[in-house]
């Protein structure tokens, strides 16, 4: 859905950090929830039964996600 809300022609550089910051924000509490056997926000985990090294793999993946993007779109800023 990032993609969705970053396109359009009413974009500014404060809605653009707004949504990116959301964004982190989400990923950031999906690893924390993750990390603590939390599955509430993935009905599929939740119904199954996760193995510490499974669950370690999810939180790495995350990890790097939020990584990855915060490092390519951490400064982002809207020219208008």
């Amino acid at each position: 859905m990032v993609h969705l809300q970053l396109q359009g022609n009413s974009l500014n550089s404060i809605k653009t950090k707004s949504i990116l910051s959301a964004f982190l924000a989400r990923v950031k509490l999906m690893k924390q929830n993750i990390g603590r056997g939390e599955f509430s926000q993935f009905p599929n985990l939740s119904q199954t039964s996760c193995q510490e090294d499974d669950v370690s793999t999810y939180v790495q993946h995350l990890n790097a996600l939020y990584s990855d993007f915060e490092s390519d779109y951490g400064n982002t800023t809207v020219d208008n």
